[in-house]
């Protein structure tokens, strides 16, 4: 059997629809704030991701980014940034995964994937990491996200730092029809004989 990739097996639109490839972009911050700092006060949870009411959205890749990662500037080597975990929750709460997995697993920059350089941000939108069997996210859904930093710190300052969440996939929409309804039809018949 010939080899096929994963993204050759995601669904295909059925007979009377069609897909329109689609990403989502959500950003989250955090403010200013200076040591001793915990992993708790670093960490930021229940983040909404909120979907769009026109159409079912299918998730086939996601990217994590963070701008200015916060450095601990006293007490450690320079340029070791705090790393952050992600977590994607359902509607209901249930984790989508069994811990937190390392925003590095995500697609962050394609230029520098060291821990110290991890998350700085790239002109341009980020190179996604495929996500498979495909994720299906029903029109104005919702589902939510954890970013958990790794460590604790005992003394320094902190920068504002945001972070950017990106669902690459498709919408599916129910094509349209251009052709006047039957009632309209009858009307316009009805008005003509008249």
């Amino acid at each position: 059997m010939s080899y096929k990739p994963n993204y050759a097996m995601y669904s295909r639109a059925p007979q009377g629809w069609h897909d329109e490839p689609f990403e989502y972009v959500w950003s989250f911050q955090a403010g200013l704030v200076a040591g001793p700092i915990t992993a708790s006060q670093l960490s930021v949870f229940n983040n909404p991701l909120q979907f769009d009411p026109d159409a079912d959205f299918y998730l086939r890749g996601i990217a994590a980014l963070v701008d200015l990662a916060p450095p601990f500037e006293a007490e450690a080597p320079p340029n070791v940034n705090v790393l952050f975990d992600m977590r994607l929750r359902d509607c209901f709460g249930r984790a989508l995964d069994s811990g937190f997995i390392p925003m590095a697993a995500y697609a962050t920059s394609p230029s520098d994937l060291n821990p110290a350089a991890a998350f700085f941000q790239v002109p341009g939108s980020p190179v996604a990491t495929p996500w498979y069997p495909e994720l299906y996210c029903p029109a104005n859904g919702a589902m939510w996200a954890d970013f958990n930093a790794e460590i604790s710190i005992v003394a320094g300052a902190f920068w504002f730092y945001s972070f950017h969440l990106y669902f690459q996939g498709i919408k599916r929409f129910q094509n349209e029809s251009c052709e006047p309804s039957s009632a309209t039809t009858t009307k316009q018949q009805r008005g003509v004989a008249a």
